[in-house]
Order: C-alpha cells, then structure tokens, then sequence
C-alpha cells in the first residue's frame, strides 16, 4: 500500500510538472511569436535599422477615399491606445422584424433613426446596412429561446416553414431555426418589403456604403444559402436577388453579396454588385478565385488579375479579420501563442487581394499593423504610397482528397520577386502551424495535410551560385523619378553584409549596406533612394530587375522589401 501510495503521489508530481512544463513552453512560445511581430509605426525621414516591422508611412499619407475599416476596439487592452487614422465604418443593423411588425403596416422609421443615430455619432463615419430576414429563433442550449429576424405574424399561416440548424460545433451553445425562405408565399412578402423599402429614399443618404445581400444560413450572419442552379429554387433566388437591386436604384454598386463562388457570384458581379467573403483569418483560402481575380500562375506565385470587374471598377470588396479571442477563437484556430502569426498573413492577404474594406477587424493584435491596413485599404498602383513582396510559401491541398501538395508563393503588391540565374534563393524561416481537428478544420482548409507550415522568408544560396535576390517595380506605381525608401525587413542571421544594388538616371550603378550580427532577431533596414531607374537596368531579357540584394560573405535572409514614396 505504502508503494501504491509513492508512486500515486510520483505520478501527480509528473503530472503537475507536465502542466507546468507545458505552461512554460506556451509562454515562451508566445513571447518568441509577440517579439517575432514586434513593430513600428513611427515614421523617420533618415535612413536606419530598428528591431521589427516597419508599417510607418509619412505624414502626408491619408486614407484612401475608397477605403474603409470597422476597428474593434472593444478587443482594446487597458494599457493600449489605439489612434485610428483609417475611414472609419459602422454598422447599422435593422430586422424584417422591426420593420414590418404588423403585416402591410412598414415601419421604415426604426432604420431612419438608427441612420440618423449613427451619424449623429460620428458624422463623418460611411454606414454598412444590414437587413436581416431568415432567422425565425435562436434555441440556446439552457433552453432559452430567442426570437430571430421574420415577423411574428407569418406563423399565422400553413405554408410557413422553417428549419433547424445543428451550429459548426458538436456541442453548441445555441441552434438556430431558420425560415424556409425559398416558399414562393414567403419570398413574395419578403421582396415586397425590399422594394417598399426603396420607394422612400432611406438607402440613397450620402453615408451609406456597402448594403449586404442577405440569405440564410447556420450562422447568425444570413450570409449565404444560394440554391444549386439545377434546383426549383434558383429561379426564387434570382428573383430575390432583383428586388435587392431594385430597392437599390441607381445605387446598385453598393450592394454586396455574401458569396465569391460560382455562378452566384458572377450573377451578382453582372448586376453591378460587389463581394464581402470573410474568413481572411483562413489566409489559404481563396488563392484560386475568378470574382477576385487570384490564381496561381505556372511557377506557384500567387498573382492577381485587376482586370476583374471587382477591382477593376473599385466595387465593394471586403473581409473580416476579427477571430482572435482568448477562451473563445481556440477551437478553430490552435492555441493563442500562435495567433500573431495568423494575424499578421490575414492582414497581408488583405491587401494582396485588393479589398477595400474591412467590416471587422481585431486592431489589438497589432496596432501599428492595424492603422497600416486602415491607410493601405482601397489603393491602386496609381494612388498608393507604397508597394510591397513578402516572401513566403505555403503548400496548398485537401485532407480528404489527398491530392498533391501545390506550392503558393509570396504575397505581392505592385513589387515582384521571380527567380532567375544567380537569383534564386531557397525559402527559409518555416513557423510550423498547430494542428487543431475540429469540424471547421480552420487550419487544413486548402492546406496540404503533410504541409502544417508556412515559410516566411527567402534565403540567398551562396554555394549554388543564387547570391541574389531580385525585384521588379510594377511600371504603373511612378510617372518620373523620385525619392523613394527602400525597406528591408529581415532575419537577422550569420555575420554577412545586405547590399542593396540598383542603378541611377545616369545608369551609374550605386550599393548599399548592412551589417548582419547574428541575433536572430527581425530587423528592418531603411535606405533613402534618388534617382532609382526604375527600367530593368539590372535585368536583361525576360529576367526584369529594377534592384536586387545581394550577399556578402555569409548567405542573407530575407522577410520583406517594401518601397515608399517620399513625398506626394
């Protein structure tokens, strides 16, 4: 007994000192990926090597008039401040419900204070306008029961028909019962509402931006529930969809559905709409979308058509980057040390994608990444103030087709890396991703199942011959020749030289430096630019080069390269 006893009491003392261990290692682990994301977002008008990112921009640099967050500053720390200097979004949300709750009897007055309400608050705000109308009741798992967004009255009849949801989890903490919303008697009324609703003018207030197309599903959200195109009800769907724009009149651009996929999406795009698909926090998604124009050319890079109405005609095009909260966001996304990294690929595919919007987005994270995004949203190559590559890699695939891992490189907006001879570096700096199973597999979706990484850097190969590291500026981004900064942002490893090589008006070859000491630490260095050629003067042939890095004495490790202008 006294035996069963010592070792009872040794295996809670391993036990313990599991926890323990594995508390510590959490803890390290979180304190090495926050110092992996340090950040500035101070702007300095000399050249300099600070410890971090860099996301400062100079003090000229306003938000785009096409540009616009809904920060969440509610997720604020105590000892955090956050200064917003992006457009500033809000939400107004309004029920079938509230506005019809006496059946014929319209009370378009709610949504009229609540805009007026808003904008009494903050007038220079531009308004998001939700118009919900699917959910019947929300069954919480205590047995409460909430009433939803349709209309007390509509259970009065027999063709009234709704049905219940089973939510992402297996153990919910509520069910959400829904109305049939395709019944041809339901979707009379409902369009009836819409287009009354237009008839009095609410929706044509200057204020009012993005105007979201609502349908049903197991989500709170009413995003989605489009029918296949082979089903009875796709001709409801359509007609639905024409009383959304029929409410919108000459403001048909402001609407935005809920979908990138085809063909609902191209119906949507034909019509004049725009696009707000979520989930930016499952940054693999979406690398091969016609609505956004992504895809993946030969080589793996990840490249983007701007010729798709979307971009090309500056339509709503939004995303949410809000999942990060501790005791909550778990389940779909790993442990929370790691969510410094999801957040920072997020906020960069973001802007890869070209959105110009952002309807939630966690600014806590990160504040000086978070006001960088709030000024870079709703940009073109002709109006940005910057342009930027990440060099990075992710391998692309389904768990359950076990189907080839594909690559997908980089993160490019208007600045380009494409390998070459003598220039191609090998990917290096791998932050492995923690697998979490779960029913939304937030992790595995599209990525490879034996590929549970991403690398976040490139590394020079000295030894076979690839020294260097090349970029090509999109010819659009500068008319003439100006002062530019050029910063690097890199791992600081082994005790090489980064020299920045590039050529002049004059096609005088000019380079710069700097040191590399082995600390293992990011670090930016910032180089003041004249005259830079932008023209491939370091290229010759299909092989473009406006500038390049090299390595001196030891191999370099590469992160970023973003390019600012100096001044307007």
């Amino acid at each position: 007994m006294k035996y069963l006893k010592c070792n009872f009491s040794l295996i809670l003392s391993f036990i313990f000192l599991s926890m323990g261990l594995q508390a510590g290692e959490q803890s390290a682990k979180a304190d090495d990926m926050k110092t992996r994301y340090n950040s500035t977002s101070e702007w300095r008008e000399e050249e300099d090597t600070i410890e971090g990112w860099d996301w400062s921009l100079p003090k000229w640099v306003k938000p785009s008039a096409k540009g616009f967050m809904r920060p969440d500053i509610w997720t604020l720390k105590e000892n955090q401040v956050f200064n917003f200097q992006g457009n500033h979004l809000t939400e107004v949300v309004v029920s079938w419900r509230e506005l019809e709750p006496i059946e014929g009897k319209y009370r378009f007055d709610v949504l009229e204070r609540r805009i007026s309400k808003a904008l009494t608050k903050n007038p220079n705000t531009t308004l998001l306008i939700f118009i919900y109308g699917s959910l019947w009741k929300q069954h919480f798992k205590n047995g409460q029961i909430k009433q939803g967004n349709v209309p007390e009255w509509m259970a009065k009849y027999p063709w009234f028909k709704t049905k219940v949801y089973n939510w992402q989890n297996t153990t919910p903490l509520f069910r959400l019962e829904n109305a049939e919303i395709y019944v041809p008697e339901f979707n009379q009324r409902y369009m009836k509402l819409l287009r009354s609703l237009g008839h009095t003018g609410l929706l044509k207030n200057q204020h009012i931006g993005p105007v979201f197309i609502k349908g049903v599903s197991g989500s709170l959200g009413e995003e989605h529930g489009e029918p296949s195109p082979t089903s009875e009800n796709y001709k409801i769907w359509l007609e639905r969809l024409d009383a959304w724009f029929d409410m919108m009149g000459d403001d048909k651009h402001k609407l935005v559905g809920g979908t990138t996929e085809l063909p609902w999406a191209d119906v949507i795009s034909k019509k004049g709409g725009g696009t707000r698909s979520g989930f930016a926090e499952m940054y693999l998604l979406r690398m091969e979308d016609e609505t956004l124009g992504q895809y993946l050319d030969e080589e793996g890079y990840l490249c983007v058509d701007e010729s798709v109405p979307i971009i090309a005609e500056g339509r709503y095009s939004g995303d949410d980057n809000e999942e990060y909260i501790v005791g909550k966001h778990e389940s779909r996304f790993g442990p929370s040390y790691h969510w410094p990294h999801r957040y920072h690929e997020a906020s960069l595919r973001i802007l890869q994608m070209r959105r110009n919007f952002v309807m939630r987005y966690n600014v806590s994270m990160n504040l000086n990444m978070a006001n960088y995004v709030s000024l870079a949203l709703g940009r073109t190559v002709e109006d940005t103030p910057d342009i930027w590559c990440y060099l990075r890699k992710s391998y692309l695939g389904d768990e359950k087709e076990k189907n080839e891992p594909k690559a997908t490189r980089h993160y490019e907006r208007w600045l380009y890396n494409r390998d070459s001879p003598g220039h191609t570096p090998i990917y290096s700096e791998k932050i492995k991703i923690p697998k979490k199973p779960t029913l939304w597999r937030a992790w595995s979706r599209n990525r490879h199942p034996d590929h549970y990484y991403d690398y976040t850097a490139r590394k020079t190969d000295i030894a076979s011959g690839n020294p260097a590291i090349s970029f090509d500026v999109d010819n659009r981004w500068l008319s003439s020749s100006q002062t530019v900064y050029i910063k690097i942002t890199y791992t600081d490893r082994g005790k090489g030289k980064i020299q920045l090589e590039y050529k002049d008006l004059q096609d005088k070859l000019h380079t710069r430096f700097v040191d590399c000491s082995d600390s293992g630490f990011i670090r930016t260095a910032t180089f003041k630019v004249e005259n830079i050629n932008f023209n491939n003067q370091l290229g010759s042939g299909d092989n473009k080069i406006d500038f390049r890095i090299l390595a001196l004495g030891e191999d370099v490790t590469i992160n970023f390269v973003r390019l600012v202008k100096a001044i307007q």
